[in-house]
């Protein structure tokens, strides 16, 4: 029985000296002589092996533990304290799991049962390393009980049948890479935004949205790969491009109709596929983006299609006033200070020719856009070889809608 933690070891018998701090070291339950010669309780240690002393450091348990300090052991924390010598062994960094499985061992040895209910571990000859990278790829494989290390950054769970995140999952703080794919999700937990995941894979599952809370959360913050492709998204929330610092972003087979007005908001977004959708026209926004790869592969993007001609620029309403006030002058605010009706008007903010954020309120018109001028990668649209696609193109004022009057090309 041995766990992987940070360890500190105090000394109290010298308070005036700074204790040891070991980043990772090993603790395991031992028997002193060969198990098939253990004749009782009285010859199990404790060995604490580090780095700097991979022999290990023994303490002997039995009759010899002061006190178990267990108050924080769902935080992976807790202390032994030994008569002697008088040191105090602090635990942190540890599975809360492994960790109250491995205090229940030191327990059963204080009172001397440990001998015939566990199984003892061969005295550690170095310092285990943490377990960073896990892949199941089974369901008879999935950890229901015992759940998975915290010290994962790295996680595929592929083929399992889930239906929905767990627990075991949206604990793993430590986490960056969270693989999803191939099973049958078909929502996501709020949860999952407190977790600073780099990468989130999800592509074959049965998801209807992607929640627009989560953009808000430290995963919006962070999130910087995501596969979305194959499931059942039909819209996109204009607050899903406030996560602004994905790169690489699949949407491919979901049947989108249309993609958000503020795309142009994914400012470090390089890699775009939105193949095998149902999108008639792209957002003028898509046109602010700097991207190297574009896959709009089997879309009706269809340019033969009679261009809707200008619609009359109409005077603004007072929540577009409102919308642009704030924008214009560069308001902070949060969202006890403004109406939800407004902050939602405002995120979907899309850019005029020009320059300027314009809002619903506007006049707009379809041209036609150059797919080269987007990235410098581009898949099909179709089997032809045509590159050119309908762009919706949103006018702040009538300077700007006369400006593009009678025109085709952008």
């Amino acid at each position: 029985m041995k766990i992987t933690c940070g360890v500190e070891v105090g000394n109290r018998n010298a308070s005036s000296v700074k204790n040891k701090k070991h980043s990772v070291a090993t603790l395991a339950l031992c028997p002193k002589t060969k198990k098939k010669e253990l004749q009782s309780d009285e010859d199990i240690y404790l060995i604490l092996c580090t780095h700097q002393s991979p022999r290990g450091t023994k303490y002997k348990i039995f009759n010899n533990v002061d006190k178990l300090f267990t108050k924080f052991i769902n935080e992976g924390k807790a202390t032994i304290r030994f008569k002697a010598p008088p040191h105090d062994v602090i635990i942190s960094k540890a599975d809360p799991l492994q960790l109250k499985a491995f205090l229940h061992g030191v327990g059963l040895t204080i009172v001397g049962q440990a001998s015939k209910k566990i199984r003892f571990s061969q005295p550690p000859t170095k310092v285990d390393r943490p377990k960073q990278k896990l892949a199941i790829m089974k369901r008879s494989d999935y950890p229901i009980k015992n759940g998975f290390p915290d010290s994962l950054t790295w996680l595929q769970v592929q083929g399992c049948h889930l239906r929905k995140i767990g627990l075991h999952v949206l604990r793993l703080k430590n986490l960056q890479v969270l693989d999803l794919a191939n099973n049958c999700l078909k929502e996501l937990p709020l949860e999952l935004g407190d977790i600073r995941l780099k990468e989130l894979v999800l592509h074959h599952n049965d998801l209807k949205c992607f929640p627009p809370e989560l953009a808000t959360t430290v995963l919006g913050q962070t999130l910087q790969v995501l596969d979305l492709s194959f499931n059942k998204i039909r819209c996109l929330s204009p607050y899903f491009c406030l996560m602004k610092k994905i790169s690489v972003l699949s949407l491919k087979g979901n049947g989108l109709q249309n993609l958000p007005r503020n795309i142009h908001c994914l400012e470090s977004l390089r890699m775009f596929s939105a193949s095998h959708n149902e999108l008639k026209v792209l957002p003028f926004g898509i046109r602010k983006l700097q991207l190297d790869s574009l896959d709009l592969f089997h879309n009706p993007l269809d340019t033969d299609v009679v261009l809707r001609p200008m619609t009359p620029w109409q005077l603004p309403s007072l929540l577009e006033c409102a919308a642009s006030a704030v924008v214009t002058q560069n308001v902070s605010y949060t969202a006890e200070d403004l109406p939800k009706s407004l902050i939602d008007y405002i995120t979907e903010q899309c850019p005029c020719p020009c320059g300027k954020k314009v809002f619903q309120n506007v006049s707009s018109c379809i041209l036609v856009l150059d797919l080269y001028k987007l990235a410098s990668t581009v898949v099909y649209i179709n089997n032809t070889s045509r590159f050119k696609v309908p762009l919706e193109v949103y006018f702040c004022s009538t300077k700007c809608w006369k400006k593009y009057e009678g025109q085709e090309l952008i």
